[in-house]
């Protein structure tokens, strides 16, 4: 038996199901709040594809302050968009069934 796919690949996955779900809700009409959530998903799209990168440079340049100031960055970055993409998605599903009963 195979061994379960790692946290990390775990999460990544259940952000980028979030991503599509906000760019799909987003697409649905028009209005600022569903450009927003088509712009958060994307961004959750961009954090989670360049993921595996930042992942082989953390561990080949520990201890270097740049690069570890330049991470943090990216994780604040990926982590807000997450946020907002999962807010916006269950903003925009709440309003779809209350208007819709």
């Amino acid at each position: 038996m195979d061994s379960l796919p790692p946290l990390s690949a775990l999460i990544a996955s259940l952000a980028g199901l979030v991503a599509c779900l906000a760019i799909y809700l987003g697409a649905q009409r028009k209005g600022w709040i569903h450009r927003m959530a088509i712009s958060a998903g994307v961004a959750v799209v961009l954090c989670i594809s360049v993921l595996p990168y930042y992942l082989l440079m953390a561990f080949d340049n520990l201890g270097n302050e740049t690069y570890e100031t330049a991470f943090i960055a990216y994780l604040t970055i990926s982590a807000a968009s997450a946020i907002t993409a999962l807010s916006l998605s269950l903003f925009l599903l709440w309003s779809h069934w209350r208007t819709a009963a």
